[in-house]
């Protein structure tokens, strides 16, 4: 355990460190904190099916998100990484119970790094803090999954002001790897 810094706010401790009148949380200081919850919009993730490769892209303009676009998610518990880039969710409803790829189509993560992380969505939120697995990054990875359980697969990235890792990708589902 360690003492917070000087005017900074522990985001566990249900107190209002900095004294700004928010507590953990509730204050923008713990934004992407690996306990705080983020949501991505799960009413405008786009459905994805078995064999499907869908057109995404991540760039962000404020006057039309494309659908399932959100910049609201900026950490994942099961990842490490400052995930400040906007995010793309799509939604699956397993059809099958086993193994499963999901993953980019023709990926160059040496030119724009996506990562895609999967949330449990049975209770009906895409949210961070209900990430299953982080580890399907660069191009494509195995995942276990139970047939009429939802799942979102949320492709997004770390983000600077010299590299905003905004573009396109086309991401695929594979029920029959």
């Amino acid at each position: 355990d360690c003492e917070p810094v000087a005017g900074a706010e522990d985001c566990d401790n249900g107190v209002d460190d900095d004294g700004d009148g928010d507590v953990d949380c509730d204050d923008s200081d713990c934004d992407g904190a690996s306990g705080c919850a983020s949501y991505c919009d799960s009413d405008t993730a786009i459905a994805i099916s078995c064999g499907d490769v869908l057109a995404g892209d991540n760039t962000w303009t404020d006057s039309s998100p494309t659908p399932g676009q959100t910049d609201a998610v900026g950490a994942y518990p099961c990842n490490v990484g400052n995930y400040e880039a906007p995010e793309v969710a799509y939604r699956w409803v397993a059809s099958v119970t086993g193994t499963v790829e999901v993953g980019f189509l023709n990926a160059s993560p040496t030119e724009l790094n996506h990562d895609i992380v999967v949330l449990d969505g049975t209770n009906g939120d895409c949210v961070n803090t209900q990430c299953l697995e982080g580890g399907l990054i660069f191009n494509s990875g195995d995942l276990e999954v139970v047939a009429g359980y939802v799942y979102y697969f949320v492709v997004d990235a770390t983000a600077t002001d010299a590299n905003p890792n905004e573009g396109p990708f086309e991401i695929f589902l594979d029920c029959d790897p």
